[in-house]
């Protein structure tokens, strides 16, 4: 449901979680059914099954932006108390979001790292095999891997395996 009733509001660019995005940090949706600030979005969410909704903002990013979304099938689900309530799991969820991204980051950068300490091995046993200069064995490095349709990272791999360069 929480799928469907997403993809409902991105398609139509209209609902509570857009507006929690772009407007507002947390919006309530009590009676989607009298709504009017989501006048196409509502009957499709009514048709889906969802009467109330409760919006918040989670802080991410620049990059990265996300809202949490809370459903409900009968209208006047949430009250005063849900409001903070949201806005205090929202902040919990936030982050948890922020060091799951951090994560990968670090692994990315890790990945990308190793792949220059490989890159920069096999150029160094072409220079010293053949004794040119840092940009030239590099060039071969490319036109290999061009050549070969093979990412650049595997063909340092193969050099620095068998110290020569794939043909």
């Amino acid at each position: 449901l929480p799928i469907r009733v997403d993809a409902l509001q991105y398609r139509l660019d209209e609902g509570p979680c857009v507006a929690a995005l772009r407007e507002n940090d947390i919006v309530l949706s009590n009676d989607l059914a009298s709504d009017a600030d989501f006048p196409r979005f509502a009957p499709g969410a009514i048709e889906l099954g969802v009467r109330s909704m409760l919006s918040t903002r989670l802080l991410l990013s620049a990059s990265y932006r996300a809202a949490l979304n809370l459903y409900a099938e009968r209208g006047q689900a949430f009250g005063a108390a849900d409001l903070p309530m949201a806005a205090i799991f929202g902040s919990y969820v936030s982050l948890l979001l922020v060091n799951r991204l951090q994560s990968q980051e670090v692994a990315g950068l890790r990945q990308a790292l190793e792949s220059n300490r490989h890159i920069g091995v096999a150029t160094g046993i072409l220079m010293a095999q053949q004794r040119v200069t840092r940009e030239h064995a590099f060039e071969q490095l490319i036109d290999a891997s061009q050549h070969l349709n093979r990412r650049l990272r595997d063909v340092a791999d193969e050099v620095n395996l068998t110290g020569e360069l794939p043909r």
